[in-house]
């Protein structure tokens, strides 16, 4: 059995299947044996989404390195762990902890050009402000644009684009 080298992704599957070039053949990586690592194909996959992280653990290396010369240090990812390209965590919650609570909403679009899609959409907000109602504190009368300023702020937090203030 081959083990996989990387072991990074949440999903490692331990077995490597792939070869992976760690300085890219098209930056002029060869087939030399310390460019090449053992991986499988979650870990394939993470190390490519995730190419900061990757870079920073020596997975990957830049076109002017050496890959000689820049060490393979792995080791599983915390929690609190985040990629710094996409800021999204690295490693799943444990089975442990509790899951998040996930509302699905069905919106339903005007028919046809003699609908008024003001309805549909307050109908849309009223049911958000009513399931948002409890968990922010609102009152009955809470106005629709504060759904709506609630739903982009969360939104633009969940990619670590909102600012405090």
């Amino acid at each position: 059995m081959n083990p996989c080298d990387a072991q990074v992704a949440v999903d490692c599957a331990g077995r490597a299947v792939h070869v992976h070039h760690r300085k890219r053949r098209s930056q002029g990586g060869t087939n030399d044996p310390h460019n090449l690592l053992k991986v499988c194909v979650p870990c394939h996959g993470w190390i490519h989404a995730h190419p900061a992280s990757a870079v920073m653990k020596g997975l990957l290396v830049n076109s002017w390195q050496n890959p000689e010369e820049v060490p393979v240090t792995v080791e599983k990812p915390g929690l609190d762990e985040l990629c710094p390209t996409c800021k999204k965590p690295l490693a799943k919650r444990k089975k442990s902890e509790p899951a998040r609570k996930r509302v699905t909403l069905g919106i339903r679009l005007p028919k046809d050009a003699d609908e008024d899609g003001i309805e549909v959409l307050e109908t849309l907000l009223s049911a958000v402000r009513d399931d948002l109602r409890p968990e922010m504190g609102w009152t009955d009368t809470v106005p629709v644009y504060y759904v709506i300023c609630a739903l982009a702020v969360h939104w633009l937090q969940s990619r670590g684009k909102a600012t405090e203030g």
